[in-house]
């Protein structure tokens, strides 16, 4: 039932992958336990929407911190999850916070260069960027835009998103200056 859920969830039917996802959830809830790793995924897909995602997300984060460690592999990824949400909800601060943390414990565990330490660093850099810290979102783009051009090569979708991030911050730069060379 799990995958058919992810299933419904990739084809965009979202009403009926968060049914299944409640049914799993309930189902692994009584059978397996509530901080069973099984339980903590399913919680973690069912964090769709954002109130939803932040309140689920701060709880499979603090399960899976008791469970499995701060610096387990799936920890950070809640983490790192937990931070988008932060992002999208407008809440930048929170939202650089736990991305520095997890940049900082990501590298140290699973290298530079891992895909989800790319996904944190990307992360961070698009809060740079709506925080209108273009400089800083920069430099980090780049980074990881080197990073993932060698890992996952030059038309891969993460990749190509990183690039549009720096188009985007390069046009905001270019808007910027004009914008107060015509106020000057």
């Amino acid at each position: 039932m799990h995958n058919l859920a992810l299933t419904y969830q990739d084809q965009d039917r979202l009403v009926d992958a968060e049914q299944l996802f409640k049914e799993v959830l309930e189902t692994e809830q009584l059978k397996l336990g509530h901080d069973h790793p099984s339980t903590l995924t399913t919680m973690h897909n069912l964090a769709s929407r954002l109130d939803e995602a932040q309140n689920l997300s701060k709880e499979v984060l603090e399960a899976r911190q008791l469970k499995l460690g701060h610096d387990h592999p799936s920890t950070l990824i809640t983490m790192i999850n937990l931070a988008s949400t932060y992002q999208h909800q407008g809440r930048l601060d929170a939202a650089q916070g736990l991305f520095k943390e997890v940049v900082e414990t990501i590298k140290l565990k699973l290298g530079h260069n891992h895909p989800s330490t790319l996904t944190a660093m990307h992360g961070l850099a698009s809060t740079y960027e709506d925080q209108g810290r273009l400089d800083d979102a920069e430099e980090l783009f780049k980074e990881v835009l080197e990073a993932r051009t060698l890992k996952l090569g030059h038309d891969h979708s993460d990749t190509l998103s990183t690039m549009s991030h720096l188009e985007l911050i390069s046009w905001k730069k270019r808007y910027k200056t004009s914008t107060n060379s015509l106020q000057s």
